[in-house]
């Protein structure tokens, strides 16, 4: 199966991690970078951004790639970015579009009612999504995946939370050659996150979600 990521400017750990599950599996990935010049987090220019503007660059190197699946992950920040991109691919390829991240997560439910939008990740996503990708290798998606959130005949099946992954090191190494490779400069640092969840939960952080989502599913800081 062919997966194609599509990134903002940032260098996304849950990309690489969901790379390096996909690929360990035999599944070919491409990730495709919007560097969204002049229009981060940083700089914002309407003008600018609209001449530097590569959404339609993309869409286009998509057309020619023909993924399978396209997956955007996002933090609330970058949402109506992934929106508008989702848009202009949905207008240009019949694909299935997955959103995943913190946001997708905090509010599924006004995620998935995005028309350019067919599932939605919640949580942890490295398993669930490889489970897709093998449900579609095998000729049908699989509704029942947990952690997952579907479209399916005009209705939305939202499945239920998995166990959190107890042991980290089933994972396989981050995938940081996924981005390395698409953009030469993101390989002058190293990335790194040597854990996963937090030992507080302030309420003006997505752990404090997080952890009343994970209730009951295991050891929450790991």
């Amino acid at each position: 199966m062919k997966i194609a990521f599509v990134s903002d400017s940032n260098e996304r750990l849950g990309i690489e991690y969901l790379s390096g599950v996909l690929k360990a599996h035999g599944h070919e990935v491409r990730l495709f970078i919007d560097d969204k010049l002049f229009d981060d987090e940083y700089i914002s220019s309407r003008y600018l951004s609209g001449i530097f503007d590569s959404k339609k660059r993309i869409v286009s190197e998509l057309k020619v790639y023909k993924p399978d699946l396209i997956g955007l992950s996002m933090l609330t920040t970058f949402y109506g970015w992934a929106c508008s991109m989702a848009a202009l691919i949905k207008r240009e390829m019949n694909v299935p579009i997955i959103f995943g991240g913190i946001h997708p997560t905090i509010v599924p439910e006004r995620v998935i009612a995005n028309d350019n939008v067919d599932i939605v990740c919640v949580g942890e996503g490295e398993y669930p999504l490889l489970e897709l990708v093998q449900s579609m290798e095998r000729g049908a998606i699989d509704y029942g995946i947990k952690n997952l959130w579907f479209k399916n005949g005009g209705r939305i099946i939202a499945n239920d939370i998995r166990p959190l992954l107890g042991d980290l090191n089933e994972l396989p190494f981050a995938d940081k050659e996924i981005f390395y490779s698409a953009r030469p400069h993101y390989a002058q640092t190293y990335y790194i996150v040597t854990g996963r969840g937090c030992a507080h939960a302030c309420s003006y952080c997505g752990h404090s979600y997080l952890k009343e989502l994970y209730r009951g599913k295991g050891p929450y800081l790991r």
